[in-house]
């Protein structure tokens, strides 16, 4: 009895021990905004590779590099988007209660944007991103 419980332990640990795994880690500028994301598989192994603890790194398509500086805002809000796979189509602004307050249509040979908050009332903001593949990005702005 003791055998069987000894190597059932071994085999559940060693399993464990070499089961891949993932990893989200975010990267954040200066500012405290999520620039980036990236899922890191642990353990993984690649084609003909022997060796354990080898990582892959792997960059989501849909939410490359964006950065949006300052947060809180005053007056001007820069955003700033870096695509490989789609651009960004359009962008919309709503309050937190869902109100429609702007877009900012023909974006498609662009890749950064200032947009004037002078006129909002103080409050958090959404600022969605549509990309052209029908994907979104949701930015909350706070105005100060």
């Amino acid at each position: 009895m003791k055998k069987i419980i000894f190597f059932l332990f071994s085999f559940v640990s060693l399993s464990y021990s070499y089961s891949q795994s993932n990893v989200l880690a975010f990267n954040y500028d200066t500012a405290g905004n999520q620039v980036k994301r990236q899922l890191i598989c642990v353990n993984c192994r690649e084609a003909g590779d022997e060796g354990a603890d080898s990582r892959k790194f792997e960059n989501t398509p849909e939410f490359e590099d964006i950065s949006f500086y300052p947060n809180p805002v005053e007056e001007v809000l820069s955003v700033k988007w870096i695509t490989e796979y789609s651009f960004v189509d359009k962008i919309e602004i709503y309050s937190l209660s869902g109100q429609y307050l702007r877009q900012i249509g023909n974006l498609k040979d662009q890749n950064e944007i200032t947009i004037d908050f002078s006129s909002f009332s103080q409050g958090i903001y959404n600022v969605i991103l549509f990309y052209n593949d029908n994907s979104t990005k949701n930015l909350k702005i706070i105005k100060k």
